[in-house]
């Protein structure tokens, strides 16, 4: 991938992603490992450096290549700055073509992956709750169905809370960052429900640059979209005690850790136009007992 600083240092920068932890099952890690790092470098290549738009498609169209190459039961080596190389094993690639034939891995969900890199690109305001729901569906989805199909797990209820959780994080992400996307050009509030409020695009930079307190509005909306990742979440958790051994411990680890974010978020009175929940000491061990329990959500 040319003019595509930041691809080989994607895989780097993974080690510490928190899926790599020791609760989920060695024989599994991997795999994981190989899921991760795909999601992980396609979304660098959509958000990260100063690449143009231009420039971030044409490398994305690179890995859909990619994945057409697994699809067709042929995988190109790429070195670290995008060309090819009859030699050269590709990171990202060639790990990512061994796990889907051995678990036989259903591909469209990494090409709904990297639709969802792509339009983010491209699209940065959501003209209502479905497509955003929509987005979701293909960003964050697909990553809970993959490491279900990694032990064998296809079944239509388990698909659905999986598919709760992992859009409900999601929404959790957008929440928690809603200051950060806001300077980066991004609203993850549907603009119908803005509109519906009486709040213009200038309210919420008011909010996040500017000197004035959000308007109650304002923070009735987050507090709309809050009520909808906890409602999600709570659909979902049953699928944590489904899952037997570590993975299952991970999987309640990471519904824990929402959560605890989604209660740090309430403290906050919604209010994350200027600062960023994180987690304390005391989530860490609030989520440790949840999870040792398999209750993740109190």
């Amino acid at each position: 991938m040319s003019d595509t600083p930041g691809f080989t240092s994607s895989v780097d920068h993974y080690e510490n992603f928190p899926v790599a932890s020791w609760l989920v099952p060695p024989k599994l890690r991997p795999a994981i490992v190989a899921i991760y790092r795909f999601a992980r470098m396609a979304d660098d290549l959509a958000d990260e450096g100063d690449l143009s738009p231009h420039q971030r498609l044409y490398a994305l169209s690179h890995c859909r290549k990619q994945l057409e190459s697994i699809q067709s039961g042929r995988v190109e080596a790429m070195n670290g700055s995008g060309s090819h190389e009859a030699h050269s094993a590709d990171p990202i690639f060639e790990p990512l073509a061994r796990i889907v034939e051995q678990y036989q891995l259903p591909l469209d969900l990494f090409f709904d992956l990297l639709s969802a890199f792509e339009q983010d690109v491209t699209q940065q305001r959501w003209a209502d709750d479905a497509s955003i729901s929509d987005y979701c569906r293909r960003s964050a989805n697909p990553i809970g169905r993959l490491i279900l199909a990694l032990v064998g797990i296809n079944g239509i209820e388990q698909l659905h809370q999986s598919d709760a959780i992992c859009t409900a994080l999601q929404r959790i992400n957008f929440l928690q960052d809603f200051g950060l996307d806001w300077k980066r050009g991004r609203l993850y509030l549907p603009l119908d429900q803005l509109e519906a409020c009486g709040l213009r695009e200038a309210d919420i930079d008011s909010a996040v640059c500017g000197t004035r307190r959000p308007s109650s509005a304002l923070l009735k909306l987050l507090a709309q979209e809050h009520h909808k990742a906890y409602a999600l979440i709570r659909t979902g958790f049953p699928l944590c005690q489904k899952i037997p051994g570590r993975l299952g411990l991970e999987i309640t680890a990471t519904v824990a850790g929402g959560i605890q974010i989604l209660n740090r978020i309430e403290r906050l009175n919604f209010d994350t136009t200027r600062t960023r929940p994180v987690l304390g000491v005391r989530d860490w061990l609030i989520i440790g007992v949840r999870t040792f329990t398999r209750r993740p959500v109190p």
